[in-house]
């Protein structure tokens, strides 16, 4: 049985990726560079665990924000909206004093 060497690599590739996740290039400008070498330093972390702890934070915020857009166009296709002339009665009332 012949085996391309190109072949072994991807299976070979494809199960490290199994077994420990993907890998990423990115290429940054400097000054970013610069800013994680710094981070990571005062932390005394390694550079690639700072970039997964950024990494993560921004992967669950772009979720979150998803998510409440399409909660939102929900509302807005059930007709459960607010009219703006209401919003901006409630917000002029917001600085006057309840007795």
């Amino acid at each position: 049985m012949v085996i391309k060497k190109s072949e072994l690599y991807s299976s070979l590739w494809l199960s490290c990726v199994e077994l420990h996740g993907g890998a990423i290039t990115a290429h940054i400008p400097n000054e970013l560079a610069e800013q994680l070498d710094k981070i990571s330093a005062r932390i005394d972390r390694p550079k690639g665990w700072v970039v997964k702890q950024a990494l993560t934070t921004w992967v669950e915020l772009e979720e979150k924000r998803h998510q409440l857009t399409m909660e939102s166009l929900a509302d807005v296709e059930e007709n459960r909206i607010v009219e703006h002339e209401s919003i901006k009665i409630w917000a002029a009332n917001l600085d006057k004093t309840v007795d």
